[in-house]
Formats: C-alpha cells, structure tokens, sequence
C-alpha cells in the first residue's frame, strides 16, 4: 500500500519516489526523516546487492595477475577444515603496499584501488572442474558452447546466480524493483540464463547496453510506459522525451525550500542527500547528451550507434573502439549503476566486459585468446586487462565507497565481483580470478589475499590436455571447487544452503569434473565436494 506523505512524496514498499509533472515519478534515496530511524535501519540492513563483471577468455598470466615479492613475514596460515586437509595462506593487502613491496597489488590492478584495499579481497585457488568454453562463471553448467559439451543430466536446471537472487524471497521478498537485475552488454549472453516454467533455457537481456537506453530504462519519466519497451526497438519519444529531472523539478523546488515548513518533510541530513541525488542524476543526462552529440562522432565515429542504437558496443567494435571511449562508457556505465543500486531501482547487476577491449593484433579468438604465452599478445592482454580494472571495476568501487550510509559505506552493503571467462590458460578454469570489493553487509572479512592452493597435491599438467594448443608449460595445483565459491556469494545474499543446494550437491552448480582433473596426491575434488557449502574461514566473519 502507497503511503502518501504529501502531494510530492510518496513511500512504496521500503522506495522512496517523487511525483512530478505527468504523474511522473522519480526514484529517491533512502531518507531516514521520511521513513522513521527504524524502519531506515531496517531497509538499509535489507538492501544488499551483488554487481558481476567478467571478460571473455582469460590468459592473463599469474605474475601479472597476483601479488609479486612478498615478504614472508607479512604471510599468515589458517586451516581450511573439513576434507581439505591443508592450510590456506593470507596476507593484508595493506601490510603489502605499506611494506614497500609494491605500489599496487599486481601488474593489472593499478594504484587506483589502493584507497579502498581494507575492502578488496584477491583470492586464488579456485577451480572449475572442466575445461573449454563453459560460461559457468555464474552457475551456468548446462552450457555447450564452442561446440564442446560435457556429460550432464538434462533435469538438472540451474539458474545462474543472479536469476537465483532475482527470484528468490530472502533478497527482494515482496519489494518490486524497477528490473530485478541490469545485465548489461551482453554480448557473451550466455553468462547469464534462467530456465523458464517448460524447462527452456532462456538467455536473458533486460537493461541492454546502449548508455541511453540503460538510463531511460532504470530511471524513466513514465514508469509504467517504460516497462514494455523492447531492448532493439526504441522509439524517439523515448529517446528525445524531456528530462525526467526536469518533469520533478517543480516538486523537488518545493520539498528542499521548505515550502512545507522547515523540518516538516526532511530533515537537512536529507536535504543534503536528496539534492546531491538531483544533481547526480542532471550530470548523468548531461554527460550522456554531450557524448552522443561530440564523442560519438568525433572520436571513433561509429561509437554514437553503440551509446543509442546498435545493440551492443563489444568485441566486434574493437578496431575502432579507443581507451578514451572505453572510459567515458565505463564513466556512464558506473554512474548508472551507482544511483539504481542507491534508490533501489536494482540490487543486481552483471556486466559484460566485451565492449573494454581494445586491441589491435588480428582477430581476437585465434591471434589474442589462443596465443596469449606469446610475451607480445601477453602484454596485450595485460594492458586491457589495466584498462578494466581502472576503468569499470575500481571506478564503480570509488563511486559506491563515496555514498555514506548510517554505518560505512555503500560498497559495505554489497559485493562487487570481477574474473574472467578462464584462468591463466585459454579454455581452462583452473586457478580463475577472483577480485572482490564490499563486505556484504559484514558477511565477508576483507582486506586479505587468500591463497586456497594445496601445493603439495598436482591436479593437472599441460600434457594432460592433448589439444591445448599454447606452448607455456604450467602446472595446477589442487584447490576448492568453484561451485564453492558460488555458494559463499550466494550466502553474502542472505541465502541458506537449503536455499541454493540442488539434487543432493552441496555449493551451487553442477558437480561434472572431467576425467583430465585427477590429483596426484592428495584429497580428491570428489571427496571435498561434500564441505561445498561451508563457509572459509578468514573470508568469512565467524
């Protein structure tokens, strides 16, 4: 039931909206003045949120991935417990940088999250338990792409993480959201998947990927006309339609003049916060306007259909695509992202990292992805891989850091999660990466690298892959299943094991491992997968 505080606020289900001309409505921070100190702590304790990141293949190699010349002294051991019968090693990220040992935590993650590294967690020893194209970074195990398939029961139906949370009442519950979940750019759809009421699998593209469509899609001026609008068919009138700050602007005038009476509305805390979102919001239209009409066609010239009409901006674009314009969409992207997870327009969001690639040998798939040993198509890789650290993932952790909530900060509330399609070897999970930022709501420690590697057990070598084409010579040692990790995200949500586990497994996902992934020594994944479900401890609170 609507509870309308006036004319111009209206409270709906723990969102807050003002109501401008045309009976438009605007989406609003949480205010504690209009909602009452109890029911604010209450919201804010329930708002968690979960953004994803990947990028397509991988081969970024360890040295350039995980931390280099650390001092043993800073090096601390914690057993794992359970069937894993060896001992994870941990460090502060801060102690690191502090010691002198570097000036940012590795080659492709730049100084940028330096002021944030009490919140970032890096985590190596991780595991898919097959190999060739798999998309399983979210759950997705029923996948056959790259016309490789492994051995799977076609009743075993599991959503990818984020349709999990989209649906499941422990995260929204009876909160309606302006879309469940922003999937943007999907140009690998494939990462993201539900299985509808007849068993089908659908490939799911909600927010769509051109900058203005997203912004008019999470913060429309006519809420209910917005909701059918299709992701390849735009209207003008969408697009050209008044801003939806200015269809509020008479309304928002009159709330943070006082024209109410002072502190009958909000409070000055609120008016504060309310005024800072105006504005955000008025320089998010901006920045939008003034890029489609001077950087679209100035720049690279095909980048205006990518922000307004083509259907994505991703690795097909990439002889014209330039870092400048990588920036200024990752700019928008974030700033999009930021003030829906702040007014509750959406907790969810995953984000194909396609359109940040940038290079400039051949084509991507045989010259970039299978000869990434090569030291030239490495150092590629790895300035591409800068670019989206710098640009998409430390940028959205400033960004959600700087909103101030009662206690911490935004980026406390939630978890922002980065890896990559494959580990340091094109079609191989082994050892994937795993960047993350933001505690989610206190359920995880942070501030550490945690290495879950069991060095004295060998899972693989690469003459156990007869078709792996690169020429390195690598070795992967035994760690936990990533069904595992899937299950810690999806108990930070506020989920239970009962919740996510399916047809007698534990964690989230199917349980296939290839013949190729046995160990030389030491506990199997078969024999770990029973503790698949509980939680580490160190990244865990206890």
């Amino acid at each position: 039931m609507k509870n309308k505080l006036d004319k111009t606020l209206i409270l709906n289900s723990r969102r807050l909206f003002i109501k401008g001309a045309g009976g438009a409505l605007l989406a609003l921070p949480l205010l504690p003045s209009i909602m009452g100190d109890m029911a604010y702590a209450q919201a804010q304790s329930n708002n968690k949120f979960f953004i994803s990141m990947f990028n397509e293949h991988g081969g970024l190699a360890d040295e350039n991935w995980r931390p280099q010349n650390v001092n043993n002294n800073i090096i601390k051991e914690a057993a794992i417990g359970g069937k894993c019968n060896w001992n994870l090693n941990y460090f502060s990220l801060t102690d690191y940088i502090n010691g002198g040992m570097s000036s940012s935590l590795s080659n492709a993650i730049g100084t940028e999250l330096n002021p944030y590294l009490d919140k970032v967690n890096m985590i190596e020893g991780v595991h898919m338990t097959w190999h060739y194209h798999n998309s399983g970074l979210l759950g997705n195990y029923h996948i056959k792409a790259g016309g490789h398939a492994f051995p799977t029961n076609n009743n075993h139906k599991y959503n990818t993480i984020d349709h999990l949370l989209a649906h499941h009442p422990k995260f929204y519950g009876t909160y309606t959201p302006q879309e469940k979940i922003m999937i943007i750019n999907h140009g690998r759809g494939k990462w993201s998947h539900y299985f509808d009421d007849s068993g089908n699998e659908v490939y799911y593209n909600s927010s769509g990927s051109r900058i203005k469509y997203l912004f008019n899609k999470m913060f429309p001026n006519n809420m209910a006309a917005s909701s059918n609008i299709s992701n390849n068919e735009i209207p003008d009138s969408v697009l050209k339609r008044k801003s939806i700050v200015d269809r509020v602007l008479a309304s928002y005038n009159r709330v943070v003049s006082g024209s109410y009476g002072v502190g009958k509305i909000i409070s000055y805390e609120d008016k504060q916060i309310f005024e800072e979102h105006i504005n955000h919001l008025r320089e998010i239209e901006k920045k939008i306007d003034r890029t489609i009409s001077s950087v679209g066609n100035v720049a690279c010239g095909s980048f205006n259909t990518g922000i307004d009409n083509d259907s994505s901006v991703n690795v097909g674009s990439e002889n014209t695509y330039t870092e400048e314009v990588d920036k200024i969409v990752s700019d928008l992207i974030t700033d999009i992202i930021v003030a829906s997870v702040k007014c509750g327009q959406s907790r969810l969001a995953t984000i194909a990292l396609n359109y940040c690639n940038t290079y400039r040998v051949g084509s991507f798939h045989p010259d970039i992805a299978h000869q990434h040993s090569d030291p030239i198509i490495q150092a590629e890789i790895l300035k591409n891989n800068q670019r989206m650290c710098k640009h998409m993932f430390a940028s959205l952790v400033a960004k959600l850091d700087a909103v101030k909530l009662t206690e911490g900060s935004l980026l406390d509330n939630g978890l922002v999660f980065w890896s990559q399609e494959f580990g340091p070897n094109t079609h191989l999970g082994h050892n994937m990466r795993i960047l993350t930022a933001g505690g989610s709501g206190g359920f995880f420690n942070t501030g550490n690298y945690i290495n879950l590697h069991n060095e004295n057990a060998i899972v693989m070598k690469k003459k156990d892959v007869s078709n792996y084409r690169e020429e390195s010579d690598w070795t992967s040692y035994m760690g936990i299943s990533y069904n595992r990790w899937l299950a810690h995200i999806l108990m930070s949500m506020g989920l239970d094991p009962v919740d996510f586990e399916r047809y007698g497994n534990k964690g989230y996902g199917h349980p296939y491992i290839s013949d190729s992934h046995g160990v030389y020594n030491g506990p199997s994944f078969e024999e770990i997968s029973v503790d698949n479900s509980k939680t580490i401890p160190i990244l865990v609170k206890t």
